[in-house]
């Protein structure tokens, strides 16, 4: 008779909830996976857009938010992180929906940036001001993308 090699036969992993009913992973993500700063950019975008409660409403600023599909699915997310993340950045970083437009209300991989938290504030609640942008794209240039810099640097 022969040995059953027990190393060779895998555990399947538990099912894993979605994130608000929404939001899920395609593949089976460890406590390490949620710990990275795409799953926290990611989970407050899931969060921001469909979460219920004062809480979400301050956050909204009465506006609604939405997610295109492709990105309810953390692993597509992290695909764009991957390639749009500066990893040069140091401080606190947010993801911004408003670098296109600042009515914009739809997270895509189109229109979004990962920019540290000032440069976030601007884009989201400051009109626009050729000199402030210049001077944060300046100060920020090793935390941003060069597609950033060009948007923040651009002639109004």
């Amino acid at each position: 008779m022969t040995d059953i090699l027990w190393e060779l036969w895998e555990v399947p992993h538990p099912p894993q909830k979605k994130v608000l009913g929404i939001g899920y992973s395609s593949k089976y993500l460890t406590g390490e996976d949620k710990k990275h700063l795409s799953y926290r950019l990611w989970h407050d975008m899931i969060y921001l857009c469909y979460g219920i409660g004062k809480t979400y409403d301050q956050q909204r600023r009465g506006k609604k938010y939405t997610c295109c599909n492709s990105w309810l699915d953390y692993q597509k997310f992290l695909m764009w992180f991957e390639k749009n993340y500066n990893k040069n950045a140091i401080g606190t970083m947010r993801l911004t929906k408003c670098v296109v437009s600042k009515d914009n209300g739809m997270f895509n991989p189109n229109n979004c940036a990962i920019v540290p938290t000032e440069i976030y504030t601007y884009f989201e609640t400051e009109d626009a001001n050729t000199d402030k942008a210049v001077m944060l794209a300046d100060k920020d240039k090793d935390c941003i993308t060069e597609d950033v810099y060009e948007i923040l640097t651009e002639e109004y």
